[in-house]
C-alpha cells in the first residue's frame, strides 16, 4: 500500500475539526463531512482560531493559516466526500448504532483500498465493525483531546484488521507529527473489554516509549509539569 495522502474526517466536531486541521497542517488534502449544516460551517474558523493561538504561541505560522484553512473542503455528502480518498476517520458521536451505520455505508462507498478508522475512546471496534463486510481494514485511531495539542493516538487493532491497514496508519501518523519519531504516542492495543490477541498478531510497546509519550501528552495540556523529572 502506498503512502495515504488523502484525508477524509467524518464528523466536524469537537475533535473531528482538530483533526482534519492536523492533517491539513502538514499538507494533506482533507474533506471534512458533517451531516449538520451549523457544525460544518463553523469548523473553518474554529481550525483558523486553534492555528491563531499556535502562532500567538509561537507554535505554528501566522502566514501559513490561510493556506492551511484552504486544504480543508467542506463536505456534506458522504459519497463526495468518501471518493479518492486514502483514509477516513469517523468522529461521530459515542452511539454504537450511529457508527456501525456509518461503517456500513463507509464499507459500500469506499475503494477496498480505503482505510476505514474510528476515533471512539471507549466502543468496541470489533462490534462497530461488525456490520460491515470487509472488517480486515477497520481499525480504532483514538485520539486525544485537543488533536492538534497532543501528539497521542493509539492504534486498536481487532482480529480482523489486516496489518497493512496498521502500518500504513502508524506511517501516516508519524509523518503529521511535529514530535520526533518516539514520542508521538502511537500504541497498539484491543479495544476496552475485547478478548487479548494470540501474542504473533501483537506490538510491543516498551516502558520507555509509553513513559516519553505520555511525558509528552502531559507536558502538553499542563505546561507548567516538567517532562525531565520522569526518566525518559
Amino acid at each position: 500500500m502506498g503512502a495515504l495522502e488523502r484525508v477524509t474526517v467524518a464528523g466536524a466536531g469537537l475533535m473531528g475539526h482538530g483533526i482534519a486541521q492536523v492533517f491539513a497542517a502538514h499538507g494533506h488534502p482533507v474533506r471534512l463531512f458533517d451531516t449538520n449544516d451549523t457544525i460544518l460551517m463553523q469548523a473553518p474558523e474554529r481550525i483558523r482560531a486553534n492555528l491563531a493561538q499556535l502562532a500567538a504561541h509561537g507554535a505554528g505560522d501566522e502566514v501559513a493559516i490561510d493556506a492551511i484553512v484552504a486544504r480543508v473542503s467542506l463536505v456534506q455528502n458522504l459519497a463526495e466526500a468518501c471518493a479518492g480518498t486514502n483514509v477516513v476517520i469517523e468522529a461521530v458521536s459515542e452511539k454504537m448504532d450511529l457508527k456501525q451505520r456509518i461503517f456500513a455505508e463507509l464499507d459500500h462507498l469506499c475503494h477496498p483500498d480505503v482505510i476505514l478508522c474510528s476515533n471512539t475512546s471507549v466502543m468496541s471496534i470489533t462490534e462497530i465493525a461488525s456490520k460491515s463486510q470487509g472488517r480486515e481494514r477497520i481499525l480504532g485511531t483514538h485520539w486525544w483531546n485537543p488533536p492538534y495539542l497532543v501528539p497521542l493516538v493509539e492504534i486498536v487493532r481487532t482480529v480482523d484488521t489486516a496489518q497493512r491497514c496498521i502500518d500504513a496508519v502508524y506511517d501516516l501518523r508519524c509523518a503529521s507529527t511535529r514530535m520526533p519519531p518516539g514520542s508521538s504516542v502511537i500504541a497498539y492495543s484491543m479495544p476496552y473489554g475485547a478478548r487479548p490477541l494470540p501474542s504473533s498478531m501483537t506490538a510491543s510497546v516498551t516502558p520507555r516509549l509509553s513513559t516519553k509519550s505520555y511525558a509528552v501528552a502531559l507536558a502538553c495540556v499542563c505546561p507548567s509539569w516538567v517532562p525531565s523529572r520522569m526518566p525518559i
